[in-house]
């Protein structure tokens, strides 16, 4: 599970000083069960520390200038964090994300994450570039008289930035209704938090420049793709903030060289590529070796007893050649890094998606053996072996679940269709309806359900072009 994703613009920084800093993160760490012991580098590429339960890995994409950096931890519980920083030099461009899964028999404790330090850092080391004008701290910031037109700029959308704007207001002289230090914590490298001087800013600068801001201790999050929600005051507010602020911004499809598994990927292909190489090398010194044994025994009236001495030689030449290619096919072809499938242009919506479908397809298959034949041990250890989850199919059921009765668009409704990752805006008579914004796969579907097979309908429409 995608717990925090961010990305970052940044200052020149060298790889080195990049990768001493993820290293330094690590090895400062006040917990010690999470400091990889004896970790010394060298200056190494494509290198990994620790063991199987806390490691640190360093990968490298020499000609794409990107370098990505994993840091991984099995905790007692199966619990698997891991926190990936993947620096694109070329762009100067970070991408930082942080992720939970479990191991089987894992006790499932929903322990709630800490927002990566190394973020901390990077603020402190002055590597991060501003936000169209804004910086990107781990502390709030208050707006004053000074910097309204800047606050009024991100609230009507006039200026676009990077990263959510969050607004604080104030309920009663300079009170916070929260602890808003925790929150700037929490939010450090996915958000901009400004907070009002005084409970008569908001009054104030709305007055003068027009314009509606939060007032008595209500907040209100303005995200990059120009929508806006306004969260009232009370006990949990702040939670509130974190959790939409994060959500938002987990759901933002990367580049796949922003990620580590895309880095991963690129990687091993490359390998594969060079593999192929040398074979490739392999085979053409042996056909040219067997081309001068033809050669010699050609002119074999020449001189009969040095013609069998350097047929021998070549032949002894030969043999060598035929194992060095005999054993790099054998890498090749046994080797633990080449997948059974190589996927192509389409990327995953949300985690898993392409596997799922994949592993759909073999499933499928399998039911069509009736369980006896070849087909059907290939097609079971496949899903045995992948963890096959059947999630397209549970998110089809969600669906109809939604749809069952349907009559009319509720806020309930458009809740649990945005946790599918369908968007719902208005246009005219119509909803449309938009799957993890691709414009491939947007439908309209009526406002008003016009009989009770509507909900029904819309439903098999949607895991039919969307699931």
């Amino acid at each position: 599970m995608l717990l925090y994703s961010t990305v970052l613009e940044t200052r020149d920084i060298a790889e080195d000083d990049f990768i001493r800093l993820v290293i330094r993160c690590n090895q400062e760490n006040p917990y010690p069960e999470n400091v990889i012991r004896n970790l010394k580098w060298n200056g190494e590429r494509n290198v990994r520390y620790g063991d199987d339960d806390l490691w640190l890995e360093i990968a490298e994409l020499k000609e794409e200038r990107i370098i990505a950096v994993r840091y991984e931890k099995k905790s007692a519980n199966g619990a698997v964090w891991d926190t990936d920083y993947v620096m694109d030099f070329a762009a100067n461009r970070i991408s930082i994300q942080l992720e939970r899964s479990y191991t089987e028999g894992a006790s499932l404790d929903n322990q709630r994450f800490t927002t990566p330090h190394f973020i901390s850092m990077l603020i402190s080391s002055g590597y991060l570039a501003d936000d169209n004008g804004l910086p990107v701290l781990n502390a709030e910031l208050e707006a004053s008289k000074k910097n309204a037109a800047t606050l009024v700029s991100a609230v009507t959308f006039e200026q676009s930035y990077r990263l959510p704007v969050v607004y604080i207001s104030k309920r009663d002289g300079k009170k916070l209704p929260f602890d808003v230090r925790m929150l700037c914590s929490r939010l450090k490298g996915n958000a901009h938090v400004i907070v009002a001087r005084n409970r008569k800013f908001s009054k104030k600068t709305s007055e003068k420049y027009g314009c509606v801001l939060e007032r008595n201790g209500d907040a209100g999050v303005y995200f990059p793709n120009g929508t806006h929600m306004r969260i009232p005051a009370g006990r949990k507010t702040d939670e509130r903030i974190a959790a939409e602020v994060l959500k938002y911004m987990a759901l933002q499809k990367l580049p796949e060289l922003c990620t580590w598994q895309g880095v991963a990927n690129a990687l091993m292909i490359e390998r594969i590529g060079e593999q192929k190489e040398e074979v490739r090398k392999a085979l053409l010194e042996k056909e040219k070796a067997e081309g001068e044994i033809r050669e010699y025994f050609d002119e074999f009236d020449a001189d009969n007893e040095k013609l069998k001495l350097r047929i021998e030689e070549l032949m002894q030449r030969n043999t060598r050649l035929e194992a060095e290619v005999n054993g790099l096919r054998t890498r090749l072809s046994s080797s633990g890094q080449v997948p059974v499938l190589f996927g192509g242009k389409e990327t995953d919506l949300y985690p898993g998606e392409i596997s799922e479908m994949v592993l759909d397809a073999v499933s499928d298959g399998l039911e069509r053996t009736r369980g006896e034949g070849r087909r059907a041990d290939v097609y079971g250890d496949i899903l045995q072996s992948n963890g096959y989850a059947n999630l397209r199919r549970k998110r089809q059921a969600e669906v109809k679940r939604i749809f069952t009765g349907y009559r009319v668009m509720t806020g309930s409704t458009k809740k649990d269709l945005e946790e599918l990752g369908i968007t719902v805006t208005g246009d005219g008579k119509h909803y449309k309806l938009a799957y993890y914004g691709d414009p491939r796969y947007v439908r309209a579907i009526s406002k008003t359900g016009s009989d009770r097979r509507e909900g029904a309908n819309i439903a098999a429409v949607i895991n039919a072009t969307m699931m």
